[in-house]
C-alpha cells in the first residue's frame, strides 16, 4: 500500500478540507437548534446559561492555550526543515486539538 509523504502541503490541504467539515458541521448545528427542535417558550434558569457560558470559555481558553504551548516550538522546525515528518506530525495534531476544542464551543 502506497502512502503519500507527510508534508506541509499535503497537512494543508487535509487540514483545510476538515476545517471545511467543521464549519459545515457548525451550520448544521445551527440549523438543527434553530429550524428543526424548534425551541421552547419556556424560560429556562440563568444558572444553565451561565454553566453553558463558562463550559464555552473554558473550552476557548484551553484551545489557545493548546495553540500557544504546542504550536511554537514546531513553527521554528518547520522554518528550518520544513521535510521534518515528525514536526509536520506534531504541528497537524496540535492545529486539529486547537480545532476540535473550537468546535466544542459551538455545541
Amino acid at each position: 500500500m502506497h502512502q503519500r509523504a507527510l508534508t506541509v502541503d499535503n497537512s494543508l490541504r487535509v487540514l483545510r478540507t476538515i476545517r471545511l467539515a467543521l464549519l459545515v458541521a457548525i451550520l448544521l448545528y445551527i440549523f438543527a437548534a434553530e429550524v428543526l427542535l424548534r425551541p421552547a417558550a419556556q424560560r429556562l434558569n440563568h444558572l444553565f446559561y451561565e454553566g453553558i457560558a463558562m463550559t464555552a470559555l473554558a473550552c476557548a481558553g484551553a484551545a489557545f492555550v493548546v495553540r500557544n504551548r504546542t504550536l511554537p516550538p514546531v513553527f521554528e522546525t518547520l522554518r528550518k526543515t520544513p521535510e521534518d515528518a515528525a514536526s509536520c506530525a506534531r504541528w497537524r495534531v496540535g492545529v486539529l486539538v486547537c480545532d476540535a476544542l473550537a468546535l466544542s464551543v459551538v455545541l
